[in-house]
């Protein structure tokens, strides 16, 4: 890939920038509403990650399920920036509602985890001050 995008990593009080190629389109990419993949078709699904977040959320429904690597993006925008998460794993969970109206059925349990396979102590060096925090807020 010839774009390069500047992530930002938290480190003494200061923010250092550093060249990363490899996703960087996903990582600005916003790609607004997407009505073909509103409706009946979609199913439920539960996404999950044991990164500690602020504010993220995730699809409570897809048009399919996604297979293990594919990309996955919040619904939380700040700027131009959307956080995008990688499956590692897909688990089907029978789920009992409490809701009369819906019917108990097997859902897929997505977990989401770094794209980039940094430490939890890296990828918070470079997520903490995209929130407006400082790395010791989530270590």
């Amino acid at each position: 890939m010839s774009d390069s995008f500047e992530l930002l990593n938290y480190e003494n009080d200061e923010f250092e920038r550093h060249q990363h190629e490899d996703w960087a389109y996903i990582m600005e990419m916003d790609v607004g509403p997407v009505k073909d993949c509103v409706g009946d078709g979609d199913m439920k699904i539960f996404c999950r990650t044991n990164l500690d977040l602020i504010g993220e959320k995730w699809p409570e429904e897809l048009p399919c399920v996604p297979r293990v690597g594919d990309l996955i993006q919040s619904r939380t925008k700040r700027g131009a920036f959307r956080l995008t998460l990688r499956v590692v794993s897909v688990v089907w969970v029978f789920c009992e509602w409490e809701d009369p109206n819906e019917v108990d059925r097997y859902i897929p349990y997505i977990e989401l985890h770094d794209p980039f396979d940094r430490s939890v102590t890296e990828f918070y060096k470079w997520y903490a001050p995209l929130v407006g925090k400082r790395v010791s807020y989530f270590i």
